[in-house]
């Protein structure tokens, strides 16, 4: 029984001490879009001696970096990563181990731009959109851009994972709740 109400303490206080992240950045059609998204984090798997910052000192920036991206030419440009100060002032990294201004040829994947108005449901803190541009990459290389409703974006997240998983219970959860607010 003391277990049981240990494990119930040590969860709750993991919920409500919870942050929200600082998102990344991203231009795209000289417009600046916060992303939920980590492109880098692919970048820093492979190389993680690399990694900017102390990991953990602000519970908003549990991965120690923001980082800045661009379009250009077709590619997924890493413009600069920051760091938070103990002041909360950003600073940029002046990093040897990468180079500003490169290609962040270690992604393959999505981008999720917001699009819209805020609904009203959330995936933990993050809300949900009314519409979402989507960006496809290949290597760093930008493959495609397409736009997806909320219903379509949750759809899709449906289908990542197995099915009955918990994971793919819950977005079907948020589905139904975005249904019923028509």
């Amino acid at each position: 029984m003391k277990k049981i109400c240990f494990l119930g303490l040590f969860l709750l206080s993991y919920v409500v001490f919870a942050s929200e992240q600082y998102p990344d950045l991203l231009v795209y059609n000289g417009q600046i879009y916060e992303i939920g998204d980590y492109p880098m984090e692919t970048y820093f798997r492979i190389y993680p001696n690399r990694r900017p910052g102390t990991q953990g000192i602000n519970s908003a920036l549990l991965r120690g970096y923001r980082a800045k991206y661009e379009i250009i030419n077709n590619e997924l440009i890493l413009m600069n990563i920051e760091t938070m100060r103990n002041n909360g002032n950003w600073r940029i990294v002046d990093n040897r181990n990468y180079l500003n201004r490169i290609k962040v040829s270690t992604f393959s994947g999505r981008i999720n731009l917001f699009n819209g108005r805020i609904t009203g449901v959330f995936i933990g803190f993050t809300p949900i959109y009314e519409n979402y541009i989507i960006l496809e990459f290949e290597n760093g290389n930008f493959i495609r851009e397409y736009e997806e409703s909320c219903y379509e974006y949750l759809q899709s997240i449906i289908q990542l994972y197995p099915n009955g998983s918990y994971e793919q219970n819950y977005f079907i959860g948020l589905l139904e709740q975005l249904n019923n607010m028509r």
